[in-house]
Order: C-alpha cells, then sequence, then structure tokens
C-alpha cells in the first residue's frame, strides 16, 4: 500500500474518532450531563484531532537526491519534477510544505538577510510583510514547478558578509564553501521557504520539511533545535554509491543521533541504488552489494539494519509518471513508502490514542461525579418527601425555617469562598510572575544582550548555563507555590464538602516534572552546538 494510501486511511480514522468525540458531546448535551468542564475537555480533544500535523522531515547533504525523493514520493501525480532537483547543491534554503486553508497557494520567502537581526525564526513568522510572496496556480504544473525554483535562488557574497550570515566558520576551514575567483561565496537567496498548497496529504495534516545540507542546517538553530526535532519521522539520505561520508556523519552525530524520542521513525535511505545498476553485474551481485552497503550504514550509525532502505528515487518517479510498475518494483520505493507509514502513522495514531483515552477518561470521571451528586440529591428530596406524609402545617413551617436557616449559613460562608479565592488568584499572580511569558521574555532578552557583547564566545556557555539554571530554579518555585495552591483547595474543599454536602474534586496539578524534562531537552540541544567554546 502507498504512502499517501495509508495517509489517507490516517486521515479518515482521525475523522471517525472526531465524530465519535462529537456524537458523545452531542449525548451528553441531550441529558443535560455537559458541565463547563467536560464540554470543554471534549471540544480540546476535537480540536486536537482535526488540527492534527504529521511532520516528516527530510535531511541530507547535497547532492543525495533528497528533493527527487520528495518528489517521488508526493508530488509524481503532477507527471513531472515540482520540487527543484538537478544535479550538484540545489536546496539551500530550508523549505515547509503545508496547507492553511485560509491562506491561498503561495510560496513565500523570507530573505535570509533577517540573520543579521536579533528575532528568532518564529517571530519573523508573525510578520508576513517581511516575506517575498509569489501565488501559485495548483492546476498548472509549469507555473508551480517554476515558482517553486525560487527555493533554490542564490546571491554571492563577500567571506565577511558570509561569516555575519553564519555561512563561513574560521575555526572549521574544511566545512567552508569555496570562494570563486573573486573571492566572493555562495550562499541562499532565502532564509526559510514556506509552501502552502492544497496537495491530498498537505490537506489531512501533513507537513513536510525539506532541509538543506549541513552548513545550511547549522547556521539556522530554530532547525536544530526546533523543527527537526519536533518532527515525527525523520528521513535521513545517503548516497548508495558513496555511504556515510564525513559530512553526512557529522549531520547524523550533530543533528539526529542525540534525539532519542521517537527513535523508531528515524529512516536511513541509500538513494541512488540505479548507480549500481550496470551490464557487468548480475542482479543478485547487484542485490548483494545493496545489502554490504546497508550493513554497513547501520554499523556506523548505530542503528538496525531494518531501519536502513535502498531505493532509486529518480526511478521512482520515472517509474509513476509512466506507469512503468516493473520499473517501480525495482527502484524498491514502495518498501520505503510502507516502512514510512508504518512507522509514522503508527506512532502517531498510538499517541492520538492515548490523548484520546485520557481525555474520555477524564470525561467519564466528570459525568460519574456529576451522576453521583444527581442521584444523592433525588435520595435526599424522595426522602424528604416521604417525611412529610400525613404531616401537618407545623411540620412544614419547621422545614421551612430550617432551609431559611442554611440558606443564612451558606450566605455566612460566601466571604470565606470569596477569601479563599483571593487568596487563590494572589498566588496564581505569583506564579505567572515567575513562570509567565513576561519573566520569560526577559530571561531570554537578559540572554541575548549577554551573547551580543563582544568576546562573549570565551563565555558563551557560562551565559546559556546561568540561563537555564535561572529557568530551573523558577519551575522549582513555581512547584513550591502549586504545593501551597493544592493544600489550600484540599483543605477547603473538604471544609465545603463537610459543610454543604458538596463533591467538589481537586483539578489535576499540571506536570512540571515534564517542564524539567523538557527543559533538560532544549539545553542539550543548544549546549551541544557550543563544544568548540570554552
Amino acid at each position: 500500500m502507498m504512502f499517501h494510501q495509508r495517509f489517507d486511511r490516517h486521515g479518515q480514522w482521525r475523522r471517525d474518532l472526531a465524530l465519535r468525540l462529537r456524537l458523545l458531546d452531542e449525548w451528553l448535551g441531550e441529558r443535560e450531563l455537559l458541565e463547563p468542564a467536560v464540554q470543554e475537555r471534549l471540544a480540546e480533544l476535537q480540536a486536537q484531532l482535526r488540527s492534527d500535523k504529521v511532520m516528516v522531515a527530510f535531511v541530507a547533504e547535497f547532492s543525495r537526491g533528497k528533493s527527487e525523493l520528495i518528489n517521488a514520493i508526493f508530488f509524481a501525480g503532477y507527471g513531472r519534477r515540482i520540487m527543484p532537483a538537478s544535479a550538484g547543491r540545489t536546496t539551500m534554503c530550508p523549505t515547509e510544505l503545508g496547507y492553511d486553508p485560509e491562506i491561498a497557494p503561495c510560496l513565500r520567502l523570507l530573505p535570509i538577510e533577517t540573520r543579521l537581526q536579533p528575532q528568532a525564526l518564529m517571530e519573523w513568522r508573525m510578520a508576513p510583510e517581511q516575506w517575498t510572496r509569489v501565488d501559485l496556480d495548483v492546476n498548472d504544473a509549469e507555473q508551480l514547478s517554476l515558482a517553486l525554483a525560487k527555493v533554490a535562488e542564490t546571491r554571492h557574497v563577500s567571506i565577511d558578509e558570509a561569516r555575519a550570515l553564519g555561512f563561513w566558520h574560521d575555526d572549521a576551514p574544511e566545512d567552508n564553501p569555496l570562494p570563486d575567483a573573486a573571492g566572493r561565496v555562495e550562499v541562499p537567496r532565502w532564509r526559510h521557504a514556506l509552501i502552502n498548497v492544497a496537495h491530498p496529504l498537505l490537506r489531512q495534516g501533513l507537513v513536510v520539511l525539506d532541509t538543506p545540507g549541513l552548513n545550511a542546517v547549522g547556521a539556522e538553530p530554530e532547525l536544530t533545535v526546533n523543527l527537526i526535532p519536533q518532527a515525527q519521522a525523520a528521513v535521513f539520505i545517503l548516497g548508495a554509491d558513496t555511504g556515510v561520508t564525513k559530512s553526512d556523519l557529522a549531520i547524523w552525530r550533530e543533528h539526529l543521533a542525540t534525539q532519542t524520542d521517537g527513535e523508531a521513525a528515524r529512516l536511513v535511505v541509500l538513494n541512488k541504488i540505479d548507480a549500481l545498476w550496470d551490464g557487468l553485474s548480475t542482479p543478485e551481485q547487484v542485490r548483494a552489494q545493496i545489502e554490504r552497503q546497508r550493513e554497513s550504514v547501520a554499523g556506523m550509525l548505530g542503528v538496525q539494519q531494518d531501519q536502513v532502505l535502498a531505493v532509486s528515487a529518480q526511478k521512482g518517479l520515472l517509474a509513476k509518471v509512466t506507469g512503468d510498475d516493473a520499473l517501480l518494483t525495482r527502484s524498491q520505493l514502495p518498501q520505503l513508502e510502507e516502512a514510512l507509514a508504518h512507522k509514522l502513522l503508527a506512532r502517531r495514531q498510538q499517541i492520538l490514542r492515548a490523548a484520546t483515552h485520557a481525555g474520555v477518561s477524564k470525561v467519564r470521571e466528570e459525568v460519574w461525579r456529576l451522576l453521583d451528586v444527581r442521584r444523592r440529591d433525588l435520595l435526599e428530596q424522595r426522602q424528604e418527601l416521604e417525611g412529610l406524609r400525613g404531616k401537618n402545617l407545623a411540620v412544614i413551617r419547621q422545614m421551612r425555617l430550617r432551609i431559611d436557616s442554611e440558606r443564612s449559613e451558606f450566605d455566612a460562608a460566601a466571604p470565606r469562598v470569596l477569601a479563599m479565592r483571593s487568596i487563590h488568584m494572589k498566588l496564581l499572580q505569583d506564579i505567572d510572575a515567575v513562570l509567565g511569558t513576561a519573566a520569560l521574555k526577559e530571561d531570554l532578552i537578559e540572554l541575548r544582550s549577554a551573547l551580543r557583547q563582544s568576546g562573549i564566545k570565551f563565555g558563551v556557555r557560562k551565559a546559556y548555563a546561568a540561563t537555564f539554571a535561572r529557568l530551573h530554579e523558577a519551575v522549582d518555585r513555581v512547584q513550591t507555590l502549586q504545593q501551597e495552591i493544592l493544600a489550600m483547595l484540599t483543605a477547603a474543599f473538604q471544609r465545603l464538602n463537610a459543610e454543604f454536602g458538596f463533591s467538589l474534586q481537586l483539578p489535576l496539578a499540571p506536570d512540571l516534572a515534564r517542564a524539567h524534562a523538557e527543559l533538560e531537552a532544549v539545553e542539550h540541544s543548544h549546549v551541544q552546538y557550543l563544544r568548540t567554546y570554552p
């Protein structure tokens, strides 16, 4: 089964699950069991299923056939190449392909000069006027291909400008691009590209991240510490004729091998196996040579051999365009698509199932709590009604007096509830002051200021360490405040439940241990690129 067919099934599974949640929402509403907390939880689950994104990152050094592989898997239906793919260095600009129904089909390009400014890539996303926009005609393959060719545009700059842009490193001269006769260096014209098209797979939530070679990946921190790590699958592409080169190994060790989460979704592709097809070798000899390459690559990268697949993207694309089933089988592209679909979508469904199961379990607890309250109230009312049988007006008058007395007691308790709420809000404000957006921005502004000081390269690791130490301390302080809030609410809820027969339950506390773990992961992602600094 092809990748797009498996992804269609995944999309249908998500829609079916979202429909069941909506029917549950309606069923509870019809029976007046849809309290605000329950409704909010169900709405969050439905929104998660509707907006769920599945990102696949294609990572490779240049000339490994990465863009051709993307064409073969996702765009063969156009009958031609859509992403620019040619010999030599093509895509030097990180490119995201996705779909946003609120934006017309277009290509948006962020100029490379924005690297000279302090704003992060995420901040530039919020400034659409700074991007160059090219409208796309998704029904015209020729126009679409010509427009997307802009992604591969480059410009030549001086070595000083290349150094400022992050493409020239004095401490690693072997990784620097070769200057031309005029002493100028080729760099990408664009820092980042966003392609918005209504491709069937993209409409269902697939996001394709096309990353450039080692120099460009290392020059864009947000790729290494944000976009690539958050991808549900990473496809690392090598040349079948070259195996693992020094630059390939650097990309793997620095940007992929460090990501332990979702290891099963890391696939290694030996591309261009058609280079091994020759008239002097039998098919058995070619297969044996490919198997030796797979075994060697798996050993060098430290992965299982079944995570290394051999394909010919060019022959696979040609086979799909011409309808040549025999060539498609020989290209081994279907095996890659099957592995990608199985590892990626199975893992994604597992995550969504777990989230949905946890959410529905909470909804069930809330509904059972509400039913218990109603059952208890009905029982009390029944007992009171049965006690009224044969009673005279004096007894009824006495019951009314008791009700008035209980109401007075409840009204007298209202100031205590308001006082508790006031204390609760004060503690929440204290938390926001420690770990709110403003506080976090202040820490990051302080780090940015430290990094921009002259000579900071001699203390850059200390600057990062101090920042992350402050963030960990802030999480610890919030954990202390959280415990105070929970202790206060526990005592208050127990008192209210005992005095007035309520069934108030404590809300689920945020998992701050997870926050510590995520901070450590981010810190590790940053610090691993600072080994050369003291």
